[in-house]
């Protein structure tokens, strides 16, 4: 599918500077959320695991030490021959002959250790009630957490009690003194502690995306574009808009070009010597080259006086691709042009003068399924008592 568009000398992009901020935000909020979850969970621990889907050997998001039956994979009342089993089949991947690790031979004295206490019943059993004793230890800690965080619940609706007691009975209060305040320091604490590590987190995210659309910012966004060079540049996508139109010279030329007006001459047959034709088409019997694009160069001469020759050559002029007759009143494309570097000639066959167009440019660029190409459209109507503004050729320049 082939798209045109619209070509201008210029173009402003004001957009520019809108999708640098939002890319700077939200890469400065992806990186503030990864470092909040990083410090908060340790998500991004570094692990250390055996080759060919063997268990973890240390992790730095755990809160614990793997056991000595977690690094053989084997349950806490496995037999010695399933032990036994295990430290072989580990043995065989971990060897430092077999496997090229570099941390193999490290991770096989790791697994030797546990095979060693593992395997003597007396050390095992030893191992045994220090871990019954650690997990008891653990189990009575996370106990001992839970009460704390109950009786500070518990702390604060007695508070909100007292509090209510003492607004409905005043008169009582105040003969029987102030009723005791449980103080609500239990509680408080963590909330505030969440109030301010949110606050700090926002008051960074908005730091970092401050600082990205500063180093984002681009001054020169909202100015025209015009590239350094002037030549390729001048009908860059070059498709004018139908509101402001080319305008070339139909009729008597103005006083500028008055000097060269004798060297006007106007031909009577085509350059096959063949008559002109009526109606707009390419002249008969004359080459059709670069022929294999998506690109066009329209001539409008509808409103136009003069029926015109034009001839699109190469950029210096010399080489002419395409010849074309248009008549007045009539339109005419130059179709499926390929990309490239072109100039426009056109002869007005009532005078005889002929005028060339600044360099064209097509371009054409590839968008998954589709083509963006390019348009050039060149306008041609009377003008009175002003000045012609592309450049004026001699017979031997056409």
């Amino acid at each position: 599918m082939n798209v045109r568009l619209d070509a201008h000398e210029g173009f402003i992009d004001v957009s520019r500077n809108a999708r640098i901020l939002w890319i700077r935000a939200f890469s400065c909020g992806l990186v503030l959320v990864a470092l909040h979850l990083h410090w908060r969970y340790g998500l991004f621990g570094r692990y250390i695991c055996i080759k060919n889907g063997s268990q973890p050997w240390t992790a730095s998001a755990m809160q614990r030490t793997p056991t000595h039956y977690e690094l053989l994979s084997v349950a806490r009342d496995a037999s010695p021959e399933q032990i036994k089993k295990a430290y072989r089949k580990l043995a065989q991947k971990l060897h430092p002959d077999r496997n090229s690790d570099p941390y193999a031979s490290d991770m096989m004295g790791v697994v030797n250790a546990s095979h060693d206490v593992l395997a003597d019943p007396s050390r095992r059993a030893a191992y045994d009630a220090q871990l019954a004793a650690d997990e008891h230890k653990a189990r009575m800690d996370a106990l001992r957490r839970k009460q704390a965080r109950a009786a500070g619940g518990q702390a604060v609706h007695v508070y909100a009690a007292n509090s209510a007691t003492a607004t409905a009975t005043p008169s009582r209060a105040a003969r029987t003194g102030p009723a005791p305040k449980a103080s609500p320091s239990s509680s408080s604490p963590s909330s505030d502690k969440r109030r301010r590590s949110a606050w700090r987190w926002a008051l960074v995210f908005v730091v970092f995306c401050a600082a990205g659309a500063w180093m984002g910012y681009d001054r020169d966004a909202g100015k025209a574009f015009v590239p350094a060079e002037p030549v390729p540049v001048a009908q860059t996508w070059v498709k004018p808009a139908p509101a402001a139109p080319v305008e070339e010279p139909v009729a008597s030329p103005a006083k500028p070009v008055d000097a060269v007006t004798s060297e006007c001459e106007v031909p009577a047959l085509d350059p096959m010597g063949a008559p002109w034709p009526e109606k707009a088409g390419y002249v008969k019997d004359m080459p059709l080259l670069k022929d294999n694009g998506w690109s066009q160069i329209t001539v409008d001469n509808s409103a136009g006086e003069s029926a015109v020759y034009a001839k699109v050559t190469d950029a210096v002029g010399r080489r002419a691709f395409r010849h074309a007759f248009v008549p007045a009143g009539a339109v005419f494309t130059f179709a499926k042009m390929d990309p490239g570097l072109y100039l426009l000639k056109y002869k007005m066959m009532s005078t005889g003068c002929a005028f060339a167009s600044g360099r064209i440019l097509l371009e054409e660029t590839p968008m998954g399924s589709q083509i963006k190409s390019s348009a050039y459209k060149l306008t041609l109507r009377k003008l009175q008592n002003r000045s012609v503004p592309f450049a004026r050729l001699k017979d031997d320049q056409f």
